[in-house]
Order: C-alpha cells, then sequence, then structure tokens
C-alpha cells in the first residue's frame, strides 16, 4: 500500500481499537470526542474504498443513538439511547474489522473520495432541528416546490438526481411511518449535498412532520 493507504488503514485499526474505550468511559454519542471519531472513520473508509463503498455507506447510516427533534426541551441521553449506541457500535466493530480484513485485496478508488472534515466541521453536534417558535408557522411543503428549489441551486446533474431521490425518500417517511432511523439516512444524504440543501429541503419536511405529530394546525 502507499503512504496514504497505509495512514488511513493505521487510523481505522485504531479506530477499531477504540471501541472498546467508548465503552468503558462511558461515552455517549453527543461527545465531541466520539463525533471526532466517527467522522475520522467516515473520511477514511471513503479514502480507502471510495465514498459509494458499501462500507462506507453503512457506516454513514449508524445513528449511534435515537434520533429525534429537540423542541426547546434539550435533549437527555435515555437507556434507548443507550441501547442504540451499543448495537450500532457493536456494527461499526464488526464492519471495520471486515473491511481492514479485505483491505489488501482491493484497489485505489478513484480520485474524488470524501475530502477532510475540518476541526469545526468534526466537532458539529448529530442532526438536532430546534423548532421552538417555526412551528407556528405554515409550513404546509409540496414536493414540486421542493424540486423547484433545488433546481434553482447549482447543482451538477449527477448531485440533483441524488438530492431529488433522497427527497423522496424523506417525504414519503415523514408521511408514513416516520422512523428516525430511516429519516437519518435519508437527512444524511441531504446533509452531504450542501448546507443549502439541507435548510432549504430537508428541514421544511421536518417541520411539517413535527406540527402534525403535535397536532398544531395548518
Amino acid at each position: 500500500m502507499n503512504n496514504k493507504r497505509e495512514l488511513h488503514a493505521h487510523r481505522l485499526q485504531r479506530a477499531l481499537e477504540q471501541i472498546e474505550e467508548f465503552r468503558q468511559q462511558t461515552f455517549t454519542a453527543h461527545d465531541g470526542e466520539f463525533e471526532d471519531w466517527k467522522e475520522r472513520v467516515k473520511q477514511s473508509l471513503g479514502v480507502l474504498f471510495g465514498k459509494d463503498h458499501d462500507y462506507t455507506k453503512r457506516f454513514s447510516w449508524l445513528s449511534f443513538w435515537e434520533m429525534r427533534a429537540d423542541i426547546g426541551y434539550g435533549l437527555n441521553w435515555t437507556r434507548q439511547d443507550q441501547e442504540t449506541f451499543e448495537k450500532d457500535l457493536a456494527r461499526a466493530k464488526s464492519l471495520l474489522s471486515d473491511s481492514l480484513e479485505e483491505l489488501p485485496l482491493v484497489a485505489s478508488p478513484k480520485a474524488g473520495g470524501i475530502p477532510a472534515s475540518s476541526i469545526s466541521q468534526r466537532q458539529q453536534p448529530p442532526i438536532i432541528i430546534n423548532v421552538q417558535n417555526v412551528l407556528s408557522q405554515t409550513t404546509k411543503v409540496e414536493i414540486s416546490q421542493l424540486f423547484s428549489d433545488l433546481e434553482s441551486l447549482d447543482l451538477s446533474g449527477e448531485k440533483l438526481e441524488e438530492a431529488k431521490k433522497s427527497v423522496q425518500e424523506l417525504a414519503a417517511e415523514a408521511k408514513g411511518q416516520q422512523r428516525w432511523t430511516v429519516l437519518a439516512k435519508s437527512l444524511e444524504a441531504l446533509k452531504s449535498i450542501g448546507k443549502t440543501v439541507y435548510e432549504r429541503v430537508a428541514i421544511p419536511l421536518l417541520l411539517e412532520m413535527l406540527k402534525k405529530q403535535m397536532g398544531i394546525p395548518e
């Protein structure tokens, strides 16, 4: 392996070892050190296998807590959060073990993998939407309008289609079973495309869903 691959392989090996440390030191998914670990793993998997590889995608889908919205009362770490944290740590351990075992057989992915995240980006908290006062506003959302918003942005054809697909999946789940573990996948996909896409498309859908949950009239 070249020096870059060796570096990221070493990071994955270290990340695998840190999983037991997170368990023993009673970390939560909201701790800055854990968020940094998560982003470094995601970056290294993207460099070594490519951002569209199964390992990279499966790791991105791990939430490590019961994702939910903050409507102004703050978020407490619950027993369910801890159970999800433990389960996803176990999944991450298995995934990292498999990826390191397979790595010598994998050719370097094409250029254009996941760029390195800045320190400030890595330390951002998980997806938490604060909707205290905005819930009183009208948030009726139409898919056609969201598509129009997407088309007005400077997105490549591939990114635009990816965003539209994620919007459709997010809208279907928001109007259906509203499972946060499923919603998180679409949210992460939209978030990866860009902050503007996330704010103008994902958040309006979440607000409409939350208004329905709370019985607020449109």
